[in-house]
Parts: C-alpha cells; structure tokens; sequence
C-alpha cells in the first residue's frame, strides 16, 4: 500500500489487518500491550490525517483512528499480550464487531447490498493477490534463514512479521546464481545460500500469519495447521514459480532443481505434475491466489480443536466461493469444468506432499546433531505437534 490509513504518511505494509506506516504499526502495539488510556483536550476533533496541517500530536486521537481504519487486536501475535484478558483490547473488538453489525443492519432487505457480492468477491482476490505478491517477494529476496537462527513454530509464531517488509532481491550484489548442491553447503549458514527446506518452513508459516483466521486460533491449533499444509504451500509455490519461468520442473529463485534427478515416478511426479496441471489448466494468477488460500484452510486434520476446524471451514468455503464466481464470471460454459479439475489437482497436491514428506523424514534425521540440524523442519516434516 502507498499509504497509511491511521495517519496518511507512507506505508510500510499492511499490519494487524491496515495498511499502515511503522509508527502507528509500533503505536497501536504499545498502546494495547500497555493498555493505555489517552483523553483528548479537544473533544475528539485533533487533525491526524496528514493533508490536515499543522497535525496534531494527540494519542488519543491517533488511537481513534487507528481503530476506525479497522486495526485488528485480534492480529496482535506475541507471547507478552494475552488478547482474551486485555481489556484494551476487548474494548476494541467489542466496539468494531459493533460498528459492523450496526452497518448490516442499516441495510434494509428492499435494498441493493453495498458493496454488490462482485464487489465483495473482487475485494477477496485482490487482497489474496497482494498477499501472494508479498510471499513471491520473500522466496526471491535477501532474507535467508539459516541454522543459525534456531528458528522453530513458537518463534516465528511470536516474532515480528517478515511478509511486506521492502527486502533486497537474494540475486543482487554478493548473491550470484549457483549449481545445485548435494548436501547443504557452509555458505547456507551465512545467508549466501538458501537452504530451501529451511527457508520455505519459515516462509510458508510466515504466509499463514497473514490470514485474519490465524490470529484466532489456538496456538496449538496455529502448530497443526502448520505442520499440515506449509510443505503443500511451498511445493504448490515452486510449481507456480517454475511456470512463471516457463520451466517443466520445480527451479527456485536463485535457480537451483528442487530434484537433482528421479529415482522413481513419485520422483516425477512431485517435481512435474502440479507443474502440468497448471500449464494445461492456464491457471490466472487471481486464480491461483485462491487456490493457495483455500490450500490454507486445511480443516481435515487430526486433533484440531473444534472451534480451529468450525473457522477454517468457514474460511475455505468463503474462497471456495470466490473461486467459483471468479472461474463462471470469465470462463464462462467452461467454468464448472474447470472448478472440478482444481479439485483434482489440490487431491493430487496432497497426495505428493505427503509422499515427499515420507521421504524427507528417511533423509533429514542424518543431520540431527550437526550444524545443520533446525528445529522447524523437524517440526514440520516430523509433526511433533500431533505427538505431543
């Protein structure tokens, strides 16, 4: 976004659900973690906006509007501000769910919606747009998770967000193209390299982060949705990427083979049908925003909490939805075909990934106890979270 909604500077990104600039992002943090109580000594009325000069610098006033631009709590993640009991925060979603259903119900029912559901629908896919823009961005950037960093679920579950910060491109300066190594090379642990079973863990948890419903659910919900659909978010990502670069098999951004060569027809499989599929399909990149959402909003998983599977259900239906009147809206008779065989391919996704999943868990156990070793992907590629 090019500006803040709270204050009108440049953005820096969208933070807690609004486009906004890094001062009101870390205002609205501080205010609800301290739970400040500010009181305006103009009624309500100081200029905030930046087209209104001089401004003012009133607190209170600046929280106002971050609340009216529609900053989320609920988006708030870290491990020192527990949502349900702040009461800041309770006020804030109790005052937003009220201004919501209040605006419902001035709707009569002898009235056209408004927004019209096009409308609504259009909203849905050029924000999955944005977001899938800002996930390409992260796997093409300088930001490389190696080792090192110790990275696992609660980490990243509770540090800053990483999706829409303006990163340098990996390839640029010191950061040149590179042949397909065997084992993970040393210049993984600087950052020179990629480490794509790492780096794509913590990217794949990073976009789930970005979902309104991932706030809402427990952290243990948060660990299971996770481990179950951040290898098929990463996979479905290196097959659109490898289309966007007219390839036939999985390359990554620096140009590395996600597959050195096949060694049986899953090999071929994982690294070429997805691929195929999207090719033969000619998939839009707005439709492939929502096929990665809907991969997203995994519900069929094991131990899931009740009320995790009832919101992500609601959630995939949603862009299940979006997807079927954005495919009849543009491809017209050939609409319900086309619907029915993303159904198939997402099946087909599935099924590779948990395959390769298999695979992995023979190969990355001869790296525990090294230098190698990361938590996440053990995580992730093991489901410890299912276990424990």
């Amino acid at each position: 976004p090019d500006l803040c909604d709270v204050c009108g500077d440049p953005a820096i990104g969208f933070h807690y659900d609004v486009a906004s600039c890094s001062g009101c992002r870390s205002f609205f943090r501080r205010t609800i973690k301290q739970q400040k109580e500010y009181k305006c000594r103009q009624e309500g009325k100081c200029p905030i906006k930046k087209e209104n000069e001089p401004r003012a610098r009133c607190k209170a006033c600046r929280l106002h509007s971050a609340i009216e631009a529609g900053m989320n709590p609920r988006a708030l993640q870290s491990a020192d501000i527990d949502i349900p009991t702040n009461k800041l925060a309770q006020m804030i979603i109790t005052r937003q769910d009220a201004k919501r259903h209040a605006a419902a119900a001035s709707v009569s029912p002898l009235q056209s919606p408004s927004p019209s559901v096009e409308d609504r629908v259009q909203r849905l896919i050029d924000a999955l747009v944005l977001t899938k823009k800002a996930y390409d961005s992260i796997r093409a950037s300088e930001f490389a998770p190696t080792p090192y960093d110790m990275y696992d679920l609660d980490k990243v579950f509770d540090s800053a967000s990483k999706m829409g910060r303006k990163w340098g491109h990996m390839m640029d300066d010191e950061h040149l193209p590179v042949t397909l190594a065997c084992a993970p090379p040393v210049q993984i642990m600087d950052g020179r390299l990629k480490w794509w079973p790492l780096v794509d863990c913590v990217y794949g948890v990073e976009y789930l982060r970005t979902f309104p419903f991932f706030g809402q659910l427990s952290r243990r919900d948060q660990r299971l949705l996770s481990v179950s659909t951040v290898s098929t978010i990463a996979c479905l990502a290196r097959s659109w990427y490898s289309t966007e670069q007219k390839s036939e098999v999985m390359v990554n951004p620096d140009g590395i083979r996600h597959n050195a060569e096949w060694q049986t027809v899953q090999d071929l499989q994982y690294d070429c049908e997805i691929i195929t599929c999207i090719y033969r399909l000619k998939i839009t990149e707005s439709e492939y925003a929502i096929i990665k959402a809907i991969v997203s909003t995994d519900y069929d998983i094991f131990f899931l909490s009740d009320a995790g599977r009832e919101l992500l259900e609601e959630y995939q239906s949603t862009y299940r939805k979006a997807l079927y009147s954005l495919v009849m809206a543009t491809r017209g008779p050939e609409g319900p075909k086309f619907y029915s065989s993303v159904l198939l391919m997402l099946s087909t996704l599935k099924k590779v990934t948990v395959w390769k999943k298999g695979v992995n868990r023979h190969v990355y156990p001869a790296y525990a106890g090294t230098m190698f070793a990361c938590k996440i992907i053990e995580e992730i590629l093991y489901e410890d979270p299912l276990l424990n």
